[in-house]
């Protein structure tokens, strides 16, 4: 600890009473002893040792020469950042000595321009007890151990007032360590005025709440201010020695400086944001247009929903488009994988697709070659596996009313029949199948040949909603359960673009809401107008 410079408002001591006064202070403080060294152009000379002194540097009374020891002195103190004020350990072969010292009053040798005018240092010495060497050697312990994880330590006595910032604290906000301003500017009075006025108000009713006992834990992150300009990311975490009543007396906290992690998850975020943007652009003109499209002898409705608002496009995917003056393809799939992959592969699949049933109007020959032409691309081009897509297909004739169906690793689209005269419902699944597209490259798919009456409607989801479960039970809805609701919600013959809103609001009814569709959904309904009827 420095020497405290004297009130100016006192007298000048004489000559005399300074003497008399050394002398009084010999006399009375023998635990102690007093050395004095002249310091110019950084070199340190002894000037003068106490009695005690010498003793305690391995000298006897009386002698002239210099004692063993203090060379030793002399380069510790050499040594010593002039602003730190924390005492000195000197370890010698038979004690240990505490050191404080401190320039002359009046001497500010930080702002010094002449460094070859001679500058006097005075050190009091005293022998340290075996307590204090302990405790000091564990927080010396502990201060390189936090040092070397980069973590800065503080700790406030709340009933005395004292408080200790280890120097990383000052360190990592650009300032010296031990320096007077920082132990001021961070002191428990001040601190909170160096944090970012953004988050001034939640740390401190977070460090209130922590002292009063309201909350048992302190872990919070914020801004402070650095002295080099702008601000550091500082994680702040601390545990408190609490009374009966559970306030804090005190507390003993470490911080980290997290401004790099801070800035990269800023940046990932931005890119994260950056790419969901181009996805959800690119992907939107992949989804169905609102209130579906009018397609002579067949009535058709596709609905695609995202699993969560902040999610508005996944990987899912519906398509319905003519192949010829007397044939509509309809499809759905769900590339595996989220963002702007996924949406990449929706498009790269879905045109890809387009162009081969228009050009050989056989779904299990398009998924054949679409297989292989993802294959070729992926592994061959870009030198990885394709996407897995689990994806149906089903041609429906507006003039036979025949559909041709092939399945790949996609939920089996199911014919929804009821029969006029009785208004019984049953449900017919198509049943050809086949591995997912992307699962090996040379696959071949079944077709399947089915009829579908007047009254009959086609149903074709992704696993969205067959793997919602209920709310109560746990138990899946199932294949069979969607048929179940939209069965009930085509009773009433109302148009198909109401029947698929009435059946998703069913299926979120089962499963309790909104955040019951855990993935994206995509379903398509088709039946045949009247106007296509053969007869």
């Amino acid at each position: 600890m420095s020497l405290s410079p004297l009130s100016p408002s006192l007298p000048p001591l004489s000559h005399e009473q300074t003497t008399n006064f050394a002398a009084f202070l010999l006399l009375h403080t023998s635990e102690h002893g007093i050395a004095a060294y002249e310091v110019a152009r950084d070199e340190w000379t002894c000037t003068y040792l106490s009695p005690q002194a010498r003793r305690f540097l391995g000298g006897g009374d009386g002698e002239s020469d210099d004692p063993p020891h203090l060379g030793t002195l002399t380069t510790a103190l050499e040594s010593r950042p002039r602003a730190t004020k924390e005492p000195l350990l000197l370890s010698l072969p038979e004690r240990c000595l505490e050191v404080l010292g401190g320039y002359s009053p009046g001497t500010d040798i930080s702002f010094a321009t002449d460094r070859s005018d001679p500058k006097q240092f005075y050190v009091m010495l005293r022998e340290a007890e075996k307590n204090e060497i302990r405790l000091r050697e564990e927080r010396d312990r502990l201060e390189r151990a936090l040092a070397a994880t980069g973590q800065g330590v503080w700790d406030w006595d709340l009933e005395t007032g004292e408080a200790y910032v280890s120097p990383r604290w000052a360190q990592m906000l650009g300032r010296s360590a031990g320096n007077t301003d920082v132990d001021a500017l961070y002191s428990p009075e001040n601190w909170l005025d160096a944090i970012h006025a953004d988050d001034r108000n939640a740390v401190a009713e977070a460090y209130a709440a922590f002292i009063v006992g309201d909350r048992m834990d302190y872990d919070i992150e914020f801004r402070m201010r650095h002295a080099g300009g702008g601000y550091r990311w500082i994680r702040s975490n601390a545990s408190a020695l609490r009374r009966d009543d559970n306030t804090a007396w005190r507390v003993t906290g470490a911080h980290s400086d997290i401004t790099e992690r801070k800035e990269m998850q800023s940046t990932q975020e931005a890119l994260l944001h950056q790419q969901s943007r181009i996805a959800e652009t690119l992907q939107r003109v992949l989804l169905p247009l609102p209130g579906g499209t009018e397609y002579p002898g067949l009535e058709t409705a596709l609905l695609y929903e995202p699993a969560s608002d902040e999610a508005k496009v996944g990987g899912d995917f519906c398509d319905a488009f003519p192949i010829s003056d007397r044939e509509i393809a309809l499809i759905v799939g769900d590339v595996m994988g989220k963002g702007l992959s996924a949406a990449v592969a929706t498009a790269e699949l879905k045109f890809s697709l387009r162009t081969l049933l228009r050009q050989y109007r056989d779904p299990a020959i398009a998924l054949r070659l679409l297989n292989r032409l993802l294959w070729d691309s992926y592994k061959g081009e870009r030198g990885q596996n394709p996407p897995l897509v689990p994806i149906a297909v089903v041609v429906a004739n507006v003039r036979t009313h025949y559909l041709r169906a092939a399945v790949a690793g996609a939920e089996a689209p199911m014919i929804l029949r009821r029969d006029p005269e009785t208004g019984v419902t049953t449900t017919q699944e198509i049943t050809c199948g086949g591995l997912m597209i992307g699962t090996l490259p040379e696959e071949d798919y079944e077709r399947q040949i089915i009829s579908m009456g007047m009254n009959d409607c086609l149903l074709m989801t992704t696993d969205g909603l067959t793997e919602v479960r209920d709310a109560w039970t746990n138990s899946f809805l199932g294949a069979k359960g969607v048929a179940r609701l939209t069965h009930h919600a085509l009773s009433s013959r109302r148009p198909l673009e109401e029947v698929k809103g009435a059946v998703l609001n069913s299926v979120r009814n089962y499963g309790g809401g909104q955040s019951s569709l855990r993935d994206d959904v995509s379903m398509i309904l088709a039946r045949w107008r009247p106007e296509s009827n053969p007869s």
